[in-house]
């Protein structure tokens, strides 16, 4: 037994080991995001397009420094700009958060606590604060740790908790993630006392219904199944009156459409000859048939190697014409900066050479992107290259480049025996 307990012994002091280097490596992680944040706000040039209001040098800087580690951690830039100021905060205001930190006494997710808390407080509370939760960070768990710290918080300045609340109502949100298998999940955030209702509403609707003994589903599914009842119909039940009908965009391939699919059949450039689901990806055909079939509108594009696309109208027009346009969101799916999501239909589409100095009004000039990501490229200096398989390439201020891929390579000049114009 002693020797198994050596053993034993052995691994935790191993994975604690593992622990205290991750918390050390998050506070050099840490210091050197404040760092380029900092360069950043030294070094950067505000760079113009011309004809454009001009960014602060602020501004310009704070895109820039955003951008690169978006890009560089292959993370969303929201949450770039969250590290950012969580890292800005930890070194400039929490010296007793940073030192643990760096001991590796707590894990960054207990120093992301004590920032997210901190943060809520005037500036003259932040030492005491600190001083009062830090020792705590390093005996108890995540859950325990930020009870207390949000307790603490609340005594110390219990005063602004309804001024708080209405500045954290304000950014209430809902947002949709994709999920494996045709599935998914839509968040929805807001305030504590709506959310838990909601939630209760559908617990005692699901209750009530897996009482009967004709009802096969889970309570856990019964929940799932009324809350998008209610969300999609007003009620639960067959109540058309109070329903939606979905609006959709589904790309069919041709062969898909004459009963020829291949469940897991990939083309030469390796796309599903699935239908697709615009803003999630492949589905099945049955569900794309149900939807059509339910929808008021939808549109129909039929991936056929020989189908005839408008690719340039060169010089001749600014404007671009409906049938280029239809391409080009099939082709970009997306905003073309790397990592970005917004669904090309609700972006620009900017000519990648601008007009004014000689850029034509053509596939391999014109690309979607989003508006912060359409003024980032007119604001900073970075550079946007297309490549001839329809991958455009981004050069960043820092020297570094990375690769956007079309969603629909399937539309590609090559597939389509399209030379460049």
């Amino acid at each position: 037994m002693a020797a198994v307990d050596t053993v034993l012994g052995g691994h935790v002091d191993g994975l604690v080991g593992l622990e205290r280097s991750a918390a050390k490596l998050a506070a050099m992680k840490v210091e050197q995001i404040d760092e380029l944040r900092r360069s950043a706000e030294l070094t950067v040039e505000v760079t113009t397009s011309a004809g454009m209001r001009s960014w602060s040098q602020a501004a310009t800087a704070r895109r820039t420094a955003v951008s690169e580690i978006a890009l560089a951690l292959r993370i969303p830039e929201r949450s770039a700009e969250t590290l950012m100021e969580e890292s800005r905060f930890l070194v400039g205001r929490l010296p007793l958060t940073m030192a643990g930190l760096r001991a590796g006494d707590f894990s960054f997710r207990h120093a992301k606590a004590i920032v997210a808390h901190a943060m809520s407080l005037p500036e003259e509370l932040h030492a005491g604060f600190e001083a009062a939760v830090v020792p705590s960070a390093s005996i108890l768990t995540f859950s325990k740790f930020d009870q207390k710290a949000r307790t603490t918080r609340e005594r110390m300045d219990a005063t602004t908790i309804a001024e708080r609340h209405q500045k954290s109502v304000a950014d209430r949100e809902t947002w949709f993630e994709p999920g494996r298998d045709g599935m998914g999940w839509t968040h929805l955030y807001t305030s504590a006392h709506i959310a838990l209702a909601a939630h209760n509403r559908a617990d005692e609707i699901a209750r009530d219904l897996h009482e009967s003994p004709d009802e096969a589903r889970t309570l856990t599914q019964l929940r799932a199944d009324v809350m998008a009842d209610l969300l999609l119909d007003g009620v639960v039940g067959d109540r058309p009156e109070f329903g939606i009908r979905p609006s959709v965009v589904v790309t069919v391939p041709a062969l898909a459409m004459l009963g020829h699919t291949a469940k897991k059949k990939l083309g030469k450039n390796g796309e599903s000859d699935l239908p697709v689901l615009e803003g999630y990806g492949p589905i099945d055909v049955d569900t794309a048939t149900r939807l059509a079939g339910a929808a008021k509108s939808w549109l129909r594009v039929l991936t056929h190697p020989e189908t005839g696309v408008m690719l340039s109208v060169g010089r001749d027009r600014y404007k671009v014409p409906a049938p280029l346009r239809a391409f080009l969101q099939r082709r970009d799916g997306t905003c073309r900066k790397p990592g970005c999501n917004r669904p090309a239909i609700h972006c620009d589409i900017d000519h990648t050479q601008e007009w004014q100095n000689g850029g034509q009004t053509a596939h391999d000039n014109l690309a979607h992107l989003c508006q912060m990501h359409h003024d980032e490229k007119h604001h900073t200096n970075v550079a946007m290259e297309h490549l001839p398989n329809g991958d455009i390439q981004w050069r960043m201020p820092s020297g570094r480049t990375y690769t956007s891929e079309p969603a629909g390579r399937f539309l590609g000049i090559h597939d389509l025996g399209y030379s460049a114009p």
